[in-house]
């Protein structure tokens, strides 16, 4: 189970053919300062609340993928780079690139 890993600072998924959404036991990784979760089509779903919780994260990537929802705000303010698809996710970071 992913949200064993507590000391995980680094979650690299990218080109994975994952499927389903993300898993809520993301939001318990609360060391980790990426999420690498691009070109992923089959990667749906809501974007897990639990998510607030990565208060280091730093870099996020959710291009590609087909998930839709909202991402916490919290998020936004931590980050110092994101790619997200902006057609069904919504956020204050909802930029191409940042």
């Amino acid at each position: 189970e992913i949200g064993l890993l507590s000391s995980l600072t680094v979650l690299y998924l990218s080109n994975n053919n994952l499927e389903g959404p993300i898993p809520t036991e993301t939001g318990l990784l609360t060391s980790l300062g990426t999420l690498i979760l691009q070109n992923n089509a089959k990667l749906s779903g809501h974007i897990p609340t639990e998510l607030a919780n990565l208060s280091n994260l730093q870099g996020l990537r959710l291009y590609n993928t087909t998930l839709n929802g909202s991402i916490p705000s919290n998020i936004c303010s931590t980050l110092a780079y994101a790619q997200i698809d902006c057609g069904e996710v919504e956020c204050s970071c909802c930029t191409s690139s940042r």
